[in-house]
């Protein structure tokens, strides 16, 4: 991709490592405030399809969100960034949450983040790595769960990972049937 090792750049520059995700997908920025979440389950020969997969995730995700006191909802954000029309966003203008998938025969992994920190810093470098990939998008899309009764990455983990584990389990169950 043109502009690859500049983005690169910009990203060391700004403290991030840069990651080559397996998954895929536009540039995402973690920090000592995100949570990354991987679930990997077995895909069955009749082959699942993405949407399908990644709605469900979502529907999960938000179902946690609200459980806690955040009203979420699923839709691309105009001018978000990795856009994708199953990212989880708060009122349209903030996304909270964004996965990416990757099946290979007999497996599939989806993946995500949830932020719980300033965005400010993750905005900076989002700005710096996109321009050098000439993608335009709009920072202000970046969101954090951070201002919703003490959520932390630590105080969420547990939940999450219920909420995962439920989300895998009755998708493998439903397609093994």
């Amino acid at each position: 991709m043109q502009g690859f090792v500049g983005a690169a750049q910009e990203a060391r520059d700004a403290g991030f490592s840069p990651v080559i995700r397996v998954t895929g997908g536009r540039a995402v920025a973690y920090d000592t405030g995100s949570l990354v979440f991987d679930v990997a389950f077995a895909e069955p020969p009749h082959r699942m399809s993405s949407d399908y997969v990644f709605e469900r995730c979502s529907i999960a995700l938000v179902e946690l969100l609200g459980s806690v006191g955040v009203r979420a909802q699923i839709g691309e954000i105009p001018g978000e960034y990795c856009p994708g029309k199953f990212s989880i966003n708060r009122d349209g203008r903030e996304k909270l949450v964004g996965t990416a998938q990757r099946v290979v025969r007999g497996a599939r992994l989806i993946s995500g983040f949830l932020h719980f920190g300033p965005v400010q810093e993750i905005r900076d470098v989002l700005l710096a790595v996109n321009a050098r990939l000439n993608l335009a998008w709009n920072p202000e899309t970046v969101g954090s769960l951070g201002g919703f009764g003490g959520l932390t990455p630590a105080t969420f983990a547990d939940s999450l990972d219920v909420a995962l584990r439920e989300f895998a389990r009755g998708l493998v169950e439903e397609a093994f049937r």
